[in-house]
């Protein structure tokens, strides 16, 4: 993506993520992203599409950053702490991302594509090694609980009632200790978080 079109697709997710719904205009982006209409008219073919792209890049970026993050990483339960707390990470560093995440990640099919990615891949590992406790029936609902953790999560962060560290630290180890792990190993795996200086220290 050509660094116009990245600009415009940022302006795209503010002006979403403020707004709290899809829509958005020509004037309003050209206003947001500090270009002229007709940049727009070039780049972006189709507004009525815009939020799906957006949306599907956002999605991307978090699926290739995590998987540059678990690069040599074989054990499901590190990999899955490292889906979990991702994600809270980037809520702090960049919180118009998190703000975009939060408002629509329920309801909209691209970004619940995440799910699907590493964290799917990490569950079905577990799962068939014997390292996790559940059995492949359950995978659907439990994905959706920890989705909907997630999110939870998020929202406590945004409020201020909790760091991101400490967060992915007690969500991570719930998860785990739900999918079998005793809880003195659960909180080895995901302590760390709290000690390091990012969560690429795993």
């Amino acid at each position: 993506m050509n660094a116009a079109r990245d600009r415009l697709y940022s302006a795209a997710l503010k002006i979403f993520a403020e707004k709290r719904n899809k829509g958005v205009s020509v004037s309003e982006l050209a206003r947001e992203a500090n270009v002229a209409r007709s940049t727009i008219y070039n780049l972006i073919p189709d507004m009525d599409t815009l939020f799906s792209e957006v949306a599907n890049q956002v999605t991307e970026q978090f699926n290739d950053k995590l998987k540059g993050l678990l690069s040599g990483v074989d054990d499901p339960a590190i990999q899955l702490t490292h889906a979990l707390a991702f994600p809270l990470e980037e809520f702090h560093n960049d919180p118009q991302v998190g703000r975009f995440v939060t408002e629509f990640a329920l309801r909209e099919s691209r970004l619940k594509k995440y799910w699907f990615g590493v964290p799917e891949k990490a569950l079905l590992a577990g799962i068939d090694s014997g390292r996790f406790a559940i059995s492949k029936a359950e995978l659907t609902v439990f994905r959706a609980q920890m989705a909907g953790g997630l999110l939870s999560t998020m929202l406590l962060i945004q409020d201020g009632q909790v760091g991101w560290r400490e967060a992915a630290h007690n969500f991570a180890t719930i998860q785990l200790r739900a999918l079998g792990l005793a809880d003195d190993e659960a909180r080895s795996i995901t302590e760390r978080l709290l000690l390091a200086s990012d969560v690429d220290a795993l």
